[in-house]
């Protein structure tokens, strides 16, 4: 799935909604590995954890 092409950019949380909605996750059971700040604030948009990496 390349949600990019479907949503607005980051960190607008339609992207991570999308991604949530295929798979059929509650956004509780999700877990987005981030690097970057809009990651991270697309992730808080959408009450999903976040795992930071560099």
């Amino acid at each position: 799935m390349k949600a990019a092409d479907m949503a607005p950019p980051k960190p607008h949380p339609s992207m991570l909604a999308r991604a949530l909605a295929a798979t059929g996750a509650a956004a509780d059971q999700g877990v987005l590995i981030s690097d970057t700040s809009f990651d991270m604030q697309m992730a808080n948009a959408d009450y999903v954890r976040d795992i930071g990496a560099t």
